[in-house]
């Protein structure tokens, strides 16, 4: 070890539980790696020993710290990038002179990942849970018949760092279309009640592999995986049934209760799948509904047998706004972490494909523009902190807009057409009657009113400008009996494979190059300039380069 390393000072006791708190309840059922007594029995010894210690323990529990840190309501960023320095120099070094890799190796790599994740750097955090991935299949992690003759103690360790392991992996093959890094190697045709996360993680990755990495999903793998999403529920979430979507449980935070983002976490992962599953669905009844296409012509035509592509649609929807109901009670909590990028991820998915429904006309009686609002509400808790938030509530504020408009333009054919049927049966007596506003003065109203409502983006160049003016200008002349705006937005829907990952080239951070999703495509009023491209959630699609903003992460 160079002796130029010089440690951060230790935090006192009361502070190092603080921050360690803070570490466990914002990795709730995805990346906490400890149990609580045990890591702070561990940290009360470390921190009253005096004694500077370059070991796996000093570079685990500082990178727990920085993560307390990173995640905690109070503005600790430099404390947190102290702590996340030295704790990731002693990784590497320590990592360098041990001749096999280890546990402490595997959880110092996964904890290092939850900081960049957290940070918004992705490629580096990808990169690095690759080392943890390496060190798992090393440990024979994946593997639930080397378990039977350790201690116990050993047992949790080994099981938290592989549930941490795959639920990482899962998120980044699903939000940047990389190939999975992991496999689930026990049976898959029933949930094995090991672990709520574990057994979502082996639904998500049979979504992932067997519907949307293909161009359609067979009607045997659609059943089973809905048999094992029902399954999962039932063992887990039992009485769920007679219980309304909101966040419900609690837990104790000192004076306070905070919502249980764990439980809450889980019922993402759960909506996420469901959302994986039938957005395919969505966009082809959107195709058939704006493009006057015969439903028998229709990509996504129902197997004998099989559940009919309304019902699925419906279920796509329905999921976006399930999951969008979930979070709602973190907009009232007393505390909150500042940052939380699985929820920022999901909350913006069900946002485009809840602007992909009102596009399409599906789910009409429901107010999919309030749960929008609701989506930015949300978003904007994180923007402060989080640059990759702050990004996704300026796309979701110009799609509510958007979808506004759509929806007042859509009414104002409606009121005429009806307006000219009663004219011919009863006659008019007042020919001036539809004082609506010209569509260019509309068109010009509504592009003003977005730019100044946002601005620029914070990563640069303007979310309208010109694509939104031009999209608005061509569906403002389609006639509505033949198409409309939603015609627009669809050019696009021919997407590449989900783990396709051919083009991604660039694992720098300063460019972060992610594939877009089919509601990217279809959205098409959202595309910035031909530079730029949108790190997208869940989905696969084309390629283009994101440039980032350093400094504001």
């Amino acid at each position: 070890m160079p002796g130029t390393l010089v440690a951060p000072s230790k935090p006192s006791l009361d502070e190092a539980r603080y921050l360690v708190k803070w570490y466990l309840y914002s990795t709730a059922c995805y990346g906490d790696l400890f149990d609580e007594s045990t890591l702070v029995e561990e940290l009360s010894a470390w921190s009253t020993d005096r004694e500077e210690t370059q070991d796996w323990t000093s570079a685990r529990l500082f990178l727990v710290l920085a993560l307390g840190a990173q995640t905690c309501p109070e503005d600790k960023d430099h404390v947190a990038q102290e702590y996340y320095a030295y704790g990731r120099v002693l990784t590497v070094f320590d990592a360098m002179e041990e001749s096999s890799a280890g546990l402490a190796a595997a959880q110092c790599y996964v904890l290092i990942t939850l900081y960049l994740l957290n940070g918004s750097r992705l490629n580096a955090a990808y990169m690095h849970l690759g080392q943890a991935a390496r060190a798992a299949y090393a440990l024979g992690l994946h593997r639930s018949d080397l378990v039977s003759a350790m201690p116990a103690l050993e047992r949790r360790m080994r099981d938290h760092l592989w549930r941490a392991i795959r639920a990482i992996d899962i998120h980044f093959s699903a939000t940047l279309g990389r190939p999975l890094a992991t496999h689930e190697v026990r049976k898959s045709t029933t949930i094995l009640r090991n672990s709520p996360t574990v057994d979502m993680c082996m639904i998500l990755e049979l979504v992932l592999t067997e519907a949307y990495s293909k161009s359609s999903i067979s009607t045997k793998a659609l059943y089973r995986i809905l048999g094992l999403n029902r399954q999962w529920a039932a063992q887990y979430f039992p009485g769920s049934q007679s219980n309304s979507h909101g966040i419900h449980e609690r837990v104790e935070s000192g004076d306070s209760l905070l919502p249980d983002i764990g439980s809450c976490q889980l019922k993402q992962a759960f909506y996420g799948a469901t959302l994986l599953l039938t957005s395919r669905y969505l966009s082809g009844s959107v195709k058939v509904r704006t493009r006057g296409v015969s439903p028998n012509l229709s990509q996504e035509r129902a197997a004998p047998g099989a559940p009919s592509p309304q019902i699925l649609t419906v279920a796509c929807v329905q999921s976006a706004i399930d999951l969008i109901e979930l979070y709602r009670e973190l907009l009232v909590a007393e505390q909150t972490p500042k940052r939380l990028p699985l929820v920022v991820n999901s909350v913006f998915y069900a946002a485009l494909v809840l602007g992909m429904a009102t596009f399409g006309d599906v789910c009409t009686t429901l107010p999919l523009n309030g749960y929008l609002q609701t989506a930015s509400k949300l978003l904007s808790m994180f923007h402060k902190h989080d640059w990759l938030a702050r990004h996704y509530l300026q796309i979701v504020e110009h799609l509510g807009e958007a979808c506004r408009f759509y929806i007042e333009r859509k009414s104002r054919t409606e009121l005429k057409s009806r307006r000219d049927l009663i004219g011919k049966l009863f006659g008019h007596v007042d020919g001036h009657l539809d004082k609506s506003p010209n569509k260019q003065s509309t068109r010009s109203s509504l592009n003003s009113s977005l730019t100044e409502q946002s601005g620029r983006s914070p990563v640069g160049g303007g979310l309208i400008d010109h694509n939104m003016a031009s999209v608005i200008s061509q569906s403002a002349q389609l006639e509505p009996q033949g198409s409309d705006i939603g015609s627009v937005i669809l050019d696009a829907l021919d997407f590449p494979s989900l783990l396709d990952a051919s083009h991604l080239n660039s694992t720098s951070d300063q460019a972060l190059t992610t594939p877009l999703s089919p509601f990217y495509d279809a959205i098409d009023l959202l595309k910035p300039d031909a530079d730029f491209v949108w790190p997208s959630p869940f989905t696969g699609g084309a390629f283009q380069a994101l440039p980032v903003d350093v400094a504001g992460r």
